[in-house]
């Protein structure tokens, strides 16, 4: 524990590290600063904005909790009427609602929703909630104020990268750095220069990554649950996206899964580039090799976008849907593939890990 406690000090003592973070923290304050500020709710000729428009939206979608039917589509329109994206449509001396209510119902069960142009609708028709396919209008799902975790959730799809290369950063110089100061080829001549050492630079490595993903993450949760309190989480996750493959759970469900997709390839980074590390002399090689192989799946899945889709450039997005860089789709997608995909993801980190022990270990007197 000594050696591991020793080697996490290591990692966190870098000051890029820390600048790294607090540049961060600081652009998800403002990030989510903007946003807040942005909400506003129209309702009976008040305007709400920023925390008040929240807690409005808060109120008024109780009113609606329960199993979301047409009949309760058409008593939001009845009562608010529909969401314009136009703002000149609230300016022409009319009095129009708006709330997260006649948002959603707009969005998700109109013509004009999906398309986002055409005439504002006066109301619900089959042709319009032809949109929302048999989803809405047939398997009624819970329904609740999920405003704020729909914002949550592009959160988590901005942040996870972040941390990941974060990490790959902190990380980096755990071999690379010994290369670099010339201290490998002492480290492994003493007693426990080739087991003891090595593994306590690697659980140091996977700690550290375990730690400031955790912290992160539990951050912005606190942060969510602050403003929207639990208003939304008992409600069908399905919501958050409609139209992508999920299962039939609850919000809360959704985010606790998402946590631990998160924390897997938060590890898995650190492995892989534990790996990279341990063949790299220099540490800026080792972290420009860890995030080109970080992010290599967006870059090939807009590649094989350019080209027909033959078997091989199939065959080639569906492996590279599986890295780290896509975790979250471990939660979502073809129910049949999660397991496979969990497992793969699984055998990454002990992949990265013994091939970086064999590769450190094996270095002798400065060659590789």
């Amino acid at each position: 524990m000594r050696l591991v406690f020793m080697e996490l000090k290591k990692i966190a003592g870098g000051r890029i590290v820390w600048l790294f973070l607090g540049a961060v923290f600081v652009f998800f304050i403002f990030w989510n600063a903007v946003q807040i500020t942005e909400k506003r709710v129209y309702d009976g000729g008040k305007e709400y904005k920023g925390l008040a428009a929240i807690e409005r939206n808060r109120e008024i979608t109780k009113s609606f909790e329960g199993k979301f039917t047409l009949d309760t589509a058409d008593q939001i329109i009845e009562r608010y009427g529909f969401r314009s994206y136009d703002r000149e449509y609230y300016r022409n001396g009319e009095q129009h609602d708006e709330n997260f209510c006649n948002f959603f119902v707009t969005r998700y069960m109109t013509e004009y929703g999906y398309r986002g142009e055409g005439e504002v609708p006066e109301q619900l028709s089959e042709e319009g909630t032809r949109f929302s396919g048999s989803f809405l209008t047939q398997e009624n799902p819970q329904f609740g104020y999920i405003e704020g975790w729909m914002d949550l959730r592009e959160n988590m799809i901005l942040l996870l990268p972040t941390v990941c290369i974060l990490l790959m950063i902190a990380v980096t110089p755990v071999f690379s750095g010994e290369y670099m100061l010339r201290t490998a080829a002492v480290t492994l001549t003493t007693v426990h220069g080739k087991k003891k050492d090595i593994v306590a630079k690697i659980a140091a490595a996977v700690v550290f990554s375990v730690i400031v993903y955790t912290v992160c993450i539990l951050i912005l949760y606190a942060f969510y649950l602050f403003l929207y309190r639990t208003d939304g989480l008992g409600a069908d996750a399905r919501l958050l996206q409609i139209g992508e493959n999920m299962d039939e759970r609850s919000v809360c469900s959704f985010f606790v899964r998402y946590f631990f997709a998160g924390l897997l390839s938060a590890v898995t980074s650190t492995c892989l580039t534990l790996a990279v590390s341990a063949f790299c002399r220099k540490n800026f090689t080792a972290i420009i090799f860890s995030l080109l192989i970080y992010l290599a799946p967006p870059a090939t899945g807009n590649l094989t976008g350019l080209f027909p889709p033959v078997r091989a450039t199939l065959i080639l997005l569906n492996v590279s849907c599986w890295m780290p860089f896509y975790s979250a789709h471990m939660i979502t997608g073809i129910k049949a593939l999660r397991m496979w995909k969990v497992l793969f993801q699984t055998l990454l980190p002990v992949v990265g890990v013994w091939t970086a022990y064999r590769k450190y270990a094996g270095w002798q007197d400065g060659q590789r």
